[in-house]
């Protein structure tokens, strides 16, 4: 809730509460006795702190833009680590250590005696690639294009998660699922934000993910729910009808009830209408 510091109104946020005695003054006779009646809580402003970018993270996100936006092509060779700290004016060591973590993410391959050179991403990245990728994406204003791969592959693994629940009872693990979904629709009657409520959309996937009591399919699915609720546009387009979000969750839940393979088409298409509105509306505010 906003408050009220000296006449304006800042976010709580920025406030915080400094706990301070009230006391009174009673006299008797010749003496002043100084009693105390209780505590306020006086609003002091806080300024958020900063978070600094280090050396290492500006040198990683340097190379690792270049080499996903095609600026330096899969088989070219870096430059030495000297000749890169020069040309940033950073040491050696942060130069190796921004090296060490693109070599980790697939990016570039060493070895002894010819140096670094750029890998082909599409063919040995992982998933940690996928949040910078969008950005670059939306930087050249194919975010639409992007988020919709996205959604895709979202679908695809649900429709797989539904499979593999209408070939087996599940009925001993779909609380988990029933769970996630009362709690996003507690923060729908309650009117949160986009942000709470993406993430809370996000909790859904991992308990239908919980009633196959496969983790591997949530390992798979985590990372691609993460880039879509940390975009703040994305996630915001996501539950812009909240009602729509909860209409096909409920569809889901009624079939899991009695699930069979021949539904799946059905739930198929209601996450996809729901995925293209989606898009729409990212596509109306990119």
């Amino acid at each position: 809730m906003p408050e009220q510091v000296n006449g304006t109104t800042y976010p709580s946020v920025l406030v915080d509460k400094l706990v301070m005695p009230i006391y009174q003054f009673s006299h008797y006779d010749s003496l002043t006795l100084i009693c105390p009646i209780g505590y306020a809580n006086i609003p002091i402003m806080i300024k958020p702190l900063e978070k600094p970018i280090s050396v290492v993270d500006q040198c990683t996100t340097s190379l690792q833009r270049a080499i996903l936006s095609g600026q330096i092509s899969p088989g070219e060779r870096l430059p030495p680590e000297r000749d890169l700290a020069q040309q940033w004016g950073v040491n050696r060591v942060s130069v190796r250590t921004a090296l060490a973590r693109l070599s980790a993410s697939g990016l570039v391959s060493v070895r002894q005696g010819s140096g670094y050179r750029v890998c082909d991403y599409q063919v040995v990245g992982g998933t940690d690639l996928i949040e910078p990728l969008i950005e670059l994406a939306a930087e050249d204003g194919r975010l639409c294009e992007a988020i919709s791969d996205l959604l895709l592959s979202r679908r695809i693994a649900t429709t797989a998660i539904l499979t593999h629940l209408s070939a087996g009872s599940h009925r001993s693990v779909r609380t988990p699922f029933q769970d996630s979904i009362r709690a996003f629709e507690i923060l729908v009657e309650e009117q949160a934000g986009s942000s709470q409520l993406a993430n809370a959309e996000s909790q859904i996937y991992i308990g239908l993910v919980r009633a196959t009591q496969r983790p591997l399919l949530g390992v798979s699915l985590n990372p691609i729910n993460r880039a879509l609720v940390n975009n703040k546009l994305v996630a915001k387009a996501l539950v812009k009808q909240p009602s729509e979000n909860r209409m096909v969750w409920r569809l889901v839940e009624a079939w899991l009830a009695q699930p069979n393979s021949l539904s799946i088409a059905q739930l198929d298409e209601q996450l996809q209408r729901r995925d293209e509105q989606t898009l729409r509306r990212i596509n109306s505010q990119s």
